[in-house]
């Protein structure tokens, strides 16, 4: 089946429709219902494989969504018309991944503060500079979303740098919500182990 720019289709083998014919959405149905185009008034489009595949739709911001089985389901995959890509799962992938461009997060002006987890800086950025540490000051790692999950912390500042794990979590062997040093002009990366202890080197 192909549809022009023009909005005309063009049906290679049989075809039924479920409706009458109108100028509006196209709303088209295979007799077996194997595959389904559907025009919806909400201004979206959709086809499906099968009721037991995936379905695709096409709303009226030129996305393209892939719902679960029934196609009435959550969205698990989208990608806009500007080709950005979201799931709401988790993205396996069993082949080579190949990324035009890599835009890790990053925090190149950090300032460290407090003398207490509670009044440290929180970091957020995968890689973070702090460029301003007062005697004592520290910042604080977030909560792990899983286990791997990098920071990197570097002290450009002219003070010893105090890092803490966030919500009475552990860093190596340390007592629970207790820093590490990190030296002036050093730096170190900071891995979850768990989400609730890290490790560092």
């Amino acid at each position: 089946m192909d549809i022009s720019p023009a909005g005309n289709v063009t049906a290679y083998g049989n075809l039924a429709a479920t409706g009458a014919a109108f100028s509006g959405p196209i709303n088209l149905q295979q007799v077996a219902a194997s595959l389904m185009l559907y025009g919806a008034g909400s201004g979206g489009y959709g086809f499906g494989v099968s009721s037991y595949e995936l379905t695709a739709f096409i709303g009226p911001a030129s996305s393209f969504a892939l719902r679960s089985p029934g196609y009435a389901g959550p969205i698990v995959w989208k990608v806009d018309s500007a080709g950005n890509a979201t799931t709401t799962g988790t993205l396996t992938v069993t082949g080579t991944t190949k990324l035009a461009t890599y835009a890790p997060s990053i925090a190149p002006a950090v300032s460290a503060a407090g003398n207490t987890p509670a009044a440290a800086t929180a970091l957020a950025a995968a890689t973070n500079i702090i460029t301003s540490c007062a005697f004592g000051a520290g910042v604080i790692l977030p909560v792990p979303a899983n286990p791997g999950q990098i920071h990197i912390v570097r002290n450009r500042g002219t003070n010893a740098l105090l890092v803490y794990p966030q919500g009475g979590a552990v860093i190596e062997a340390n007592a629970p919500s207790a820093g590490t040093t990190i030296a002036p002009g050093a730096g170190t990366t900071f891995i979850a182990t768990t989400t609730t202890s890290w490790t560092f080197g």
